[in-house]
């Protein structure tokens, strides 16, 4: 059976020598591509085409995995990809700056604020009572969706969100080095870099498992859309069978799973979300995340709902 083709994209020599253009004119009709990171949100994407489900629903789906977010930022607006799994505040803020997408479906995914090995507040309850004057190095990407929970992780357990002094570390495995030495004093991580640096001696002071969601999403330029509307409707019914399969047996996936989205070769255990048949971002979350984002000084106009989430290619 004839599987999605995972390729990683080498964009700087394709846009100086225009492979771009010849690329996009050189994809068959029924052709779909995504643009993904490493992370557990792709997990169904991972499962349905092992079993062949895209195929079987019309659609030839070719993935690009990224290890750097800018490179699939600038893929995602060359048209060199159709859609990628994202988030909601890279989603708002590209509309807001005139880039024509919609977010098509929620996505779930596991995020954790740990602390350093042998810190001095280890867990929820020696950051809520620690002194007023305290400030804690987290390692963060600013103005992001692990921004985004590590506040929110923090208010629900009642620990005051200015405790945290942000140090910026976009690359995700140099915030987990940095964790693991001790040059900060705690750092949000995605699944699998959460399970690993517990095993490395992080202690887990907030999950994302308190949170009623997370904002991830997965959404598509509106130019596929356009072009591509039955294939998108055919990817999700694909996506969807991805889910049930992977909900029967989720131990079964994980090799696979690690393999595919190219995990360090060091993790072994890993968490999955329980992940759910595709769905709509509801408008509560939208408000909640876009209210956010003015309050970070990201949004001056918070776009309608409707300019940026479109729910038409749901099963």
């Amino acid at each position: 059976m004839k599987q999605a083709k995972w390729t990683f994209p080498l964009f700087v020599s394709m846009l100086i020598l225009g492979g771009v253009s010849r690329q996009i004119s050189a994809e068959p009709s029924n052709t779909l591509v995504l643009g993904l990171m490493p992370a557990v949100n792709i997990a169904p994407i991972i499962v349905a085409e092992a079993e062949g489900f895209f195929q079987q629903e019309g659609v030839s789906l070719r993935i690009e995995l990224f290890k750097n977010q800018m490179y699939r930022e600038s893929a995602l607006q060359t048209g060199t990809i159709d859609g990628t799994v994202s988030d909601l505040i890279n989603a708002v803020n590209a509309v807001s700056n005139g880039f024509p997408l919609k977010v098509t479906s929620a996505s779930e995914g596991i995020f954790g604020l740990v602390a350093a090995p042998r810190s001095r507040f280890p867990d929820a309850s020696s950051w809520k009572n620690a002194p007023p004057s305290t400030k804690l190095k987290v390692g963060l990407l600013e103005n992001s969706i692990v921004y985004y929970v590590t506040e929110r992780m923090l208010e629900t357990r009642g620990i005051r969100t200015n405790i945290i002094e942000l140090v910026s570390s976009p690359q995700l495995p140099a915030r987990m080095e940095m964790l693991l030495a001790g040059r900060i004093d705690a750092a949000c991580l995605p699944e699998p870099l959460l399970s690993l640096s517990r095993r490395s001696g992080a202690t887990v002071v907030a999950d994302t498992e308190s949170l009623p969601f997370t904002p991830g999403v997965i959404l598509f330029t509106e130019k596929a859309l356009k072009a591509k509307p039955l294939l998108v409707k055919a990817f999700y019914r694909g996506y969807n069978r991805g889910v049930a399969m992977l909900l029967k047996d989720p131990e079964r996936w994980k090799p696979m799973i690690l393999e595919k989205a190219e995990f360090p070769p060091t993790t072994k255990e890993f968490s999955l979300p329980v992940f759910a048949p595709a769905r709509l971002t509801r408008i509560e979350e939208y408000r909640d995340v876009t209210s956010w984002m003015r309050t970070k000084g990201l949004l001056s106009t918070i776009p309608p709902y409707e300019a940026v989430v479109d729910g038409a290619y749901l099963p």
